[in-house]
């Protein structure tokens, strides 16, 4: 049997202390930050999900990226909001049109507009640009 013994001078033993402390201090300060974040940031997106109905992003489903759901959900929202209503809900999102050849795909999304059932129709095509464009129809 082998026996290795080491020996840590108190330098090092004092070393590994102050890394100790200051991983855990940091952790602290990382916690402080997330509270303070979500006091000044939760109350902001309350305010925004309460602004564009019970459900502040659309459902998931359908061939759009976040980002372009996004955008599509945000123009319906303030469509419904121009038009007097500011309670709208996404329900479902479906594929009517596989993409074709073109990059061309449609979906109905359909959502809840003060108490009212709609679904839109929502044509997705490949932009000049590099990105999509998208038209919203009923």
């Amino acid at each position: 049997m082998l026996d290795i013994k080491t020996q840590v001078s108190p330098t090092q033993m004092q070393t590994h202390k102050r890394t100790s402390i200051n991983i855990i201090m940091m952790l602290l300060v990382a916690v402080a930050l997330a509270m303070l974040a979500n006091m000044i940031i939760g109350p902001t997106l309350k305010n925004d999900l309460r602004t564009t109905g019970l459900s502040g992003l659309p459902v998931n489903g359908g061939y759009a990226d976040p980002l372009l759901k996004q955008s599509v959900w945000q123009t319906l929202v303030s469509f419904q909001k121009a038009a007097g209503c500011g309670d709208v809900t996404s329900i479902s999102i479906s594929v009517q049109q596989e993409p074709s050849p073109q990059g061309v795909w449609i979906e109905n999304w359909a959502v809840n507009q003060c108490n009212a059932m709609q679904t839109y129709r929502i044509r997705f095509a490949p932009d000049p640009s590099g990105g999509t464009a998208f038209a919203i129809g009923k």
